[in-house]
């Protein structure tokens, strides 16, 4: 009789049989037998979501438990699940704004003084470029939207205080010269 072999490789995985997550050799062991590919050891992290986030392609990824309560049989019942969440990478997000010199190595926006001897227009421009590129990445695929805040924020002010420079000014003074719809 012959064996299944896709049913052998099919090896379970529980917290009994102590195999749960599998370990950087197993995974190394089958990257390298089944795909030919080799385990980067200084790039790869392996983390168990459920513990703790996860860095990946400038996601933070984290697993979240759903509790949802529904009331059946005349009694309140718990039901749970999980739920994937993703958000943009925040360590990763400041330290490429603190370089591009947007921020402070802390995330409070800046004057980007190289560009304030540009045109208003092109000031403008180039940040508005960056805030739809920051959107056209994250948008959807973030579990809340709320959270590009932040770093639309950050370029926002950057640019109100890169214009408030050029012109020798405060943003207070920019909006009401301007209007809030600057």
């Amino acid at each position: 009789r012959q064996l299944d072999t896709t049913h052998q490789r099919k090896k379970k995985y529980s917290r009994k049989n102590k195999a749960f997550p599998p370990g950087r050799t197993e995974i190394k062991k089958f990257l390298h037998t089944e795909l030919e590919a080799t385990l980067s050891e200084e790039k790869t992290t392996i983390t168990d979501i459920r513990d703790e986030q996860a860095h990946f392609l400038g996601f933070e990824l984290r697993m979240r438990r759903k509790n949802r309560f529904l009331f059946f049989k005349n009694a309140l019942r718990q039901a749970g699940g999980k739920r994937l969440i993703a958000r943009p990478d925040k360590t990763r997000l400041i330290n490429r704004m603190y370089a591009r010199g947007f921020c402070t190595k802390k995330g409070k926006p800046k004057e980007v003084t190289w560009l304030s001897s540009a045109e208003p227009q092109v000031i403008i421009e180039r940040f508005n470029a960056i805030m739809i590129g920051l959107a056209q990445l994250y948008y959807g695929w973030i579990t809340y939207k709320s959270d590009l805040n932040r770093w639309l924020y950050i370029i926002k002010f950057a640019c109100l205080k890169t214009l408030a420079c050029k012109y020798k000014t405060t943003i207070r003074k920019l909006y009401k010269k301007y209007g809030i719809n600057l």
